[in-house]
């Protein structure tokens, strides 16, 4: 019960607000724990008996002094200007309503959008959070995923995987404009996985998965599947994110079409792993081209998006697991420690 209620406070802190880790004392009766989140776990320490020892006393000291991105809040997000706000609300119609707004740095450049909610997700994992941006820079609508990517060999940012299938020139699929690790390793990267190598590391039937801060910008704004206005819409944007408009020729004479996933696949080496409803967006002609497409992407009626789960193949159309864990949300083991602050 009591670690339900933690990981709940974690989750709406973590949730409500850009944070790279957090901080927490749990005080039962005459001692207390002093714990710390991050995206690969938490770390606990052993109890702490604050009547006979002074732990407790001076982690609120360094707590106190310490700078804003040592207690965990992130470096790479500021406030607009009243002026900035105003002129994106005449650009992003999505964010006229929203009262709250920060700006997200990526690449150098900065973006305006709303500030965030807390989500129902345990404080662990990936935590991808998309919204609609305003570019400063280029004045412009566009959608900004800020997310924790998994720091593992072999696995791929979905920056680099869009830059290969724009490479290839598989169609229906969005612009992808910028993107980039966020920030310095110290902070916005997680640390759990380390303090368990070091203080754990012969217990090999429990491993911690390393993230890394990461944000990525899309050129190309659709609309969800799921509101599609009539069938033919849904059909269509179906279609077209399956089975894109380009053009094969097949070893005979004869014109061929060859869905998007099956273009990834055979031409640029790449497997989606994550089709579904949700990654399917409807793209229609009345559809803006917000932002200049570096890439001349093919678009008409729907695209295939959510590329971060993706793989490359190995050269002979076969892969191999890169992970300990699938992609079910859970909760990651605490790890115990002898009280040490210099850790903190």
């Amino acid at each position: 019960m009591v670690l339900g209620q933690l990981t709940a406070y974690a989750t709406a802190v973590m949730g409500a607000q850009y944070r790279t880790h957090m901080f927490m004392v749990l005080i039962v009766k005459d001692y207390a724990r002093l714990i710390r989140w991050d995206r690969s776990g938490v770390v606990v320490t052993e109890p702490i008996r604050f009547n006979e020892q002074r732990h407790l006393y001076d982690f609120f000291i360094r707590y106190n002094t310490a700078e804003p991105n040592v207690r965990g809040h992130d470096s790479t997000v500021g406030e607009p200007t009243d002026a900035e706000v105003k002129h994106a609300k005449t650009i992003v119609p999505e964010l006229i309503k929203e009262t709250s707004f920060v700006t997200l740095t990526v690449s150098g450049r900065r973006f305006i959008t709303h500030s965030p909610s807390s989500q129902l997700y345990v404080p662990v994992g990936r935590w991808t959070r998309a919204s609609f941006a305003f570019d400063i820079d280029d004045e412009c609508r566009v959608l900004l995923k800020d997310s924790w990517r998994v720091l593992l060999e072999d696995i791929h940012a979905e920056g680099d995987i869009y830059s290969e299938l724009h490479k290839h020139g598989v169609p229906n699929i969005p612009r992808c404009l910028f993107y980039g690790d966020i920030g310095h390793d110290d902070y916005h990267r997680s640390r759990t996985q380390d303090v368990k190598e070091q203080y754990f590391p012969d217990q090999h039937y429990w491993r911690l998965t390393p993230h890394r801060h990461y944000r990525i910008v899309l050129g190309t704004i659709g609309t969800p599947l799921k509101n599609f206005r009539n069938t033919k819409e849904m059909a269509k944007a179906i279609s077209a994110a399956l089975k894109g408009k380009t053009t094969i020729f097949s070893a005979e004479p004869v014109l061929i079409h060859i869905i998007a996933h099956e273009v990834a696949h055979n031409y640029a080496g790449i497997l989606h792993r994550d089709i579904s409803p949700g990654n399917i967006l409807i793209f229609g002609a009345d559809e803006s081209r917000d932002c200049k497409d570096p890439h001349n992407s093919t678009i008409d009626g729907g695209m295939l998006i959510d590329w971060d789960l993706s793989k490359p193949l190995c050269s002979g159309g076969q892969s191999t697991a890169r992970q300990h864990a699938r992609t079910v949300r859970q909760l990651r083991e605490a790890v115990y420690l002898t009280p040490d602050i210099s850790f903190y």
